[in-house]
């Protein structure tokens, strides 16, 4: 219980921080720690649409520079606009209607 909690709070506190204007503040960072960390963001999302993530990194990528927070914003829009699309009971590209127990799939990959 404590675990979740604390979970529950680091989010609470992630989500607060995206809230308030702040400058830039550029770091080198590992672009693969700040995509797995915005995917923790949405696991809530992703998990009630039933979205897989697939992930394929280039592990030979260099640290980036950039601004960790506004980045992780960035990716936490895009996967939840993704998901959004991947919805179960939405419309095939063929026009079919994808059955309640369907699950969609969202590949990642970096080169």
């Amino acid at each position: 219980m404590q675990e979740a909690v604390h979970r529950a709070s680091g989010v609470v506190n992630v989500l607060l921080d995206y809230s308030r204007p702040r400058p830039l503040h550029l770091t080198n960072e590992d672009i693969h720690s700040v995509i797995e960390n915005s995917l923790t963001l949405v696991r809530h999302q992703l998990n009630k649409q039933r979205v897989k993530v697939v992930r394929e990194f280039d592990t030979t990528l260099p640290s980036l520079l950039l601004d960790r927070a506004r980045i992780e914003h960035v990716f936490v829009n895009l996967f939840s606009m993704r998901c959004r699309r991947c919805r179960p009971a939405a419309l095939s590209p063929f026009g079919l209607s994808l059955p309640p127990q369907a699950s969609a799939t969202m590949m990642l990959r970096l080169e």
